[in-house]
């Protein structure tokens, strides 16, 4: 729940993701993170970076339901 303001009406703050957590999001593991910040990397780019990739994991469970017959999904 948000915060009351004077008018009763919920006030919320949205509050911007860190790079770190959008390349957690994308599946990056935090060593790799850690990587791309130590090479000094700017902000800005971390988050192009972030933005322009694909969640591998969601990616998988993709073509495993495409390219498996109903019997084989409970395979992982």
């Amino acid at each position: 729940m948000g915060v009351l303001e004077q008018g009763g009406e919920p006030h919320y703050r949205i509050r911007k993701l860190t790079s770190r957590e959008c390349f957690r999001l994308m599946g990056v593991d935090d060593a790799d993170i850690d990587k791309i910040e130590s090479v000094g990397i700017p902000r800005t780019e971390q988050y192009k970076l972030a933005g322009n990739s694909i969640v591998v994991d969601v990616l998988y469970h993709i073509f495993r339901q495409a390219f498996t017959n109903d019997k084989d999904t409970n395979r992982h």
